[in-house]
């Protein structure tokens, strides 16, 4: 490991990387017509982040590289590896360089990127067979009572641990590791099926499982097995996700026997037919924001944030409310108007105090003057329990939570 490899990995040494890959190849410069040989090595980490650490083949090429590659630049690298598996990726950014020369040496250049979105590895197994059933590495999902099964969109799909995760799993709750990928989901291909639509239903397992969990859940890789168990292809994402919370569930299966298993069950098609109309998915974005471990100002700001979304397009689907019209009401009009649908909010909650002394003095003087910290963090507690409600009644779901406005004990869906 070189000087360049050691200070991104130096806080990783006891934690073996999930996947590292070495290929020579083609990298080239995107919107010119620059290329140089390259050996590459990719580095998929515990923590979520891939690195690609980047050596030009010869002196000729490093001083090719040095003219031309800079930090920021955007480049594409395509190559194969020593077991014959060709490594692509479109897009990488170059994030740092090293460039040494000393009189009576050669130049030394190396560079360290990272994918924009994602590095696609087609592995070679000398013979053709058909993929049989997908693995996806899911970032800051821990299954809490162990590995289970359950099923979602007309397929079943099991929940289980990666190798080595003791090791990872303890620097993640130490807080080495600020996230972990510990965990994955795996499900089987139907005959003549479509891959990309089992991706699909894996994204939306995890905006389901970032509910459950309080933690942004989402895919760092995937990979197609085939029917004799070889990989046929790997494909590493770049995540975007906060840190890891590891405090907070709303659903788990400790608290609640099989809570996650039916929480999904229970939900997942319901939350498939209705994303869209009433933008959940940008519900729970606001809804992961307001979980965070940031002051309770900011927590409070996207919790109101999230109850604009979802009570505003409840409004247009239920009540028939066009955007005009809905720019006149106020949070607790459009509240009122989601629980003569819902009904289960106390009328406590349904008068103006939301409106004129908590979302009115945050979003025009950036502070609620009217309440210390320790009575908004309650306020916000409460709220985020109906909010959370919302969501669980708008997707059927009859089991448990962990009831965030009463220290997160077991509590029934109203």
């Amino acid at each position: 490991m070189n000087e360049l490899e050691l200070e991104h990995f130096s806080h990783l040494f006891s934690l073996p990387a999930i996947f590292d890959f070495t290929a020579q190849g083609a990298i080239s410069l995107l919107a010119s017509d620059f290329q140089a040989q390259a050996i590459c090595r990719l580095r998929l980490e515990r923590n979520g982040n891939c690195f690609i650490f980047i050596e030009p083949i010869n002196s000729q090429h490093a001083i090719s590289m040095h003219n031309n590659i800079h930090s920021g630049n955007h480049i594409a690298f395509k190559g194969v590896a020593l077991d014959g598996s060709q490594i692509t990726s479109k897009d990488l950014i170059v994030v740092k360089g090293i460039n040494n020369y000393q009189i009576g040496q050669e130049l030394e250049v190396r560079y360290v990127a990272r994918p924009a979105y994602e590095v696609v590895i087609h592995h070679h197994t000398g013979e053709s067979q058909r993929p049989a059933s997908l693995v996806f590495g899911l970032l800051n999902f821990v299954p809490s009572a162990g590995e289970f099964h359950f099923a979602a969109f007309n397929r079943k799909w099991a929940a289980v641990y990666l190798e080595d995760y003791q090791q990872t799993l303890a620097a993640l709750d130490s807080q080495v590791l600020p996230r972990a990928i510990v965990s994955c989901i795996k499900v089987d291909l139907l005959e003549n099926d479509d891959v990309r639509h089992a991706e699909d239903s894996a994204a939306l397992l995890c905006w389901m499982l970032s509910v459950a969990c309080a933690n942004l859940v989402c895919i760092s890789f995937a990979r197609t097995v085939t029917t004799g168990g070889s990989f046929l292809k790997t494909s590493i994402r770049t995540t975007a996700s906060d840190e890891y919370v590891a405090f907070g569930q709303y659903i788990d299966n400790v608290n609640i026997a099989n809570g996650i298993r039916s929480f999904i069950e229970q939900c997942s098609h319901t939350y498939d037919a209705r994303r869209a109309e009433l933008q959940l998915d940008r519900y729970i974005h606001w809804l992961l924001y307001s979980f965070s471990d940031i002051a309770v100002e900011a927590r409070m700001t996207a919790l109101i944030l999230a109850l604009e979304v979802i009570t505003s397009a409840h409004a247009r689907v239920a009540d028939g409310l066009t955007d005009e019209q809905l720019e006149q009401k106020s949070i607790q009009d459009k509240m009122k108007l989601l629980n003569g649908h819902l009904r289960f909010i106390p009328a406590r909650f349904l008068g103006d105090n939301l409106r004129a002394n908590v979302r009115n003095p945050l979003f025009h003087l950036g502070n609620v003057i009217r309440y210390d910290t320790g009575k908004l963090f309650e306020i916000y507690r409460q709220y985020l329990d109906i909010a959370l409600q919302i969501l669980f009644r708008i997707l059927g779901y009859t089991g448990q939570y962990l009831n965030p406005s009463n220290d997160y004990k077991p509590t029934s869906v109203q």
